[in-house]
């Protein structure tokens, strides 16, 4: 008897608040904006949650034999990998007048369509046998002393007419699997799951 007197007691209070007390907002459950708004939203593809990251040293590697093998795929896979781009970002790269690099946009979702959007500034993270590879990219990329290769560039000047920027990943995909250091990477049992995707990640776990 006093426990249910004790839990009625308590019962009672609450009732009390809520009736007398302009509390109903305190104790109701929130709406479903609100509830939306309190979680949040995922803007990481399936992609960007699965993929790992690829270690610095077989990073080093592979910046290492491109830069004395293929300049233009150094620049595009440096790019990528320093500044922590989506592949396909190669396609809204913009420098400006004091050699910032800004990034433009290559997707919407159901929060950002209709929204205008700034370019987003990106910055460097270095390799520690590498420093200053950043602003020695954006100097090449501005001054197109080195270019990304023709097959990505080709697929940049079709994005507007396919309305898709897929391909422009897809032509770096292709051309970095025929890389031989790359091909000896991913073909190690720890490296797996490595895709070109995972020198992106590199750059936030760097971070």
């Amino acid at each position: 008897d006093q426990k249910k007197r004790y839990i009625n007691s308590w019962c009672d209070i609450l009732n009390y608040g809520i009736e007398r007390h302009s509390m109903p907002k305190r104790w109701t459950p929130p709406s479903i904006t609100i509830k939306q708004e309190l979680k949040g939203s995922d803007e990481l593809t399936r992609q960007d949650k699965l993929v790992p990251y690829i270690e610095e040293h077989d990073l080093l590697r592979l910046l290492d034999d491109l830069e004395s093998r293929d300049p233009e795929m150094f620049l595009a896979t440096g790019l990528i990998s320093i500044f922590g781009l989506r592949i396909s970002e190669l396609a809204v790269l913009r420098v400006d007048k004091n050699e910032n690099l800004f990034v433009g946009h290559i997707k919407n979702n159901k929060n950002t369509t209709n929204k205008k959007r700034k370019d987003r500034r990106v910055f460097a993270c270095d390799l520690i046998e590498k420093p200053n590879l950043g602003k020695k990219l954006i100097g090449w990329y501005k001054s197109k002393l080195i270019k990304l290769p023709q097959t990505i560039l080709t697929q940049i000047e079709l994005v507007e007419k396919k309305r898709s920027f897929g391909d422009v990943g897809q032509a770096y995909t292709d051309k970095l699997d025929t890389n031989p250091v790359w091909q000896e990477i991913i073909s190690k049992e720890k490296n797996k799951d490595i895709t070109p995707y995972s020198m992106r990640h590199r750059y936030a776990h760097q971070l």
